[in-house]
């Protein structure tokens, strides 16, 4: 947040309430400078915060403006292990190597 959000730490959340087209503009120049997975993750945080400090302030507006982007797309990764992969893996980890699992 404070990397990705610097110019925005002294802004009022009732200021990104209000204006839903700034956050707009912002997860556009993330999109460009960092890339759409960290412009899509940075935008799930902001909108985390303005939903947990909307709780305990009711007077900031009660449409979350996250709600405003367009999300980049995202593709699903395919880097999760199965149960067949688990012996090999615990073997080469136990120091076993290369070879085969006893």
């Amino acid at each position: 947040m404070e990397r990705i959000f610097i110019k925005w730490l002294d802004t009022p959340l009732e200021d990104l309430g209000r204006h839903p087209a700034k956050v707009v503009e912002r997860h556009d120049e993330i999109t460009k400078e960092n890339g759409p997975y960290i412009a899509n993750g940075s935008m799930r945080t902001l909108r985390a915060i303005y939903s947990h400090a909307r709780k305990a302030n009711k007077t900031l507006p009660p449409d979350n403006p996250v709600g405003a982007i367009d999300w980049n797309g995202e593709k699903r990764r395919d880097t999760g292990m199965g149960p067949g992969d688990l012996r090999a893996w615990f073997f080469r980890i136990v120091g076993f190597g290369q070879s085969d699992p006893p």
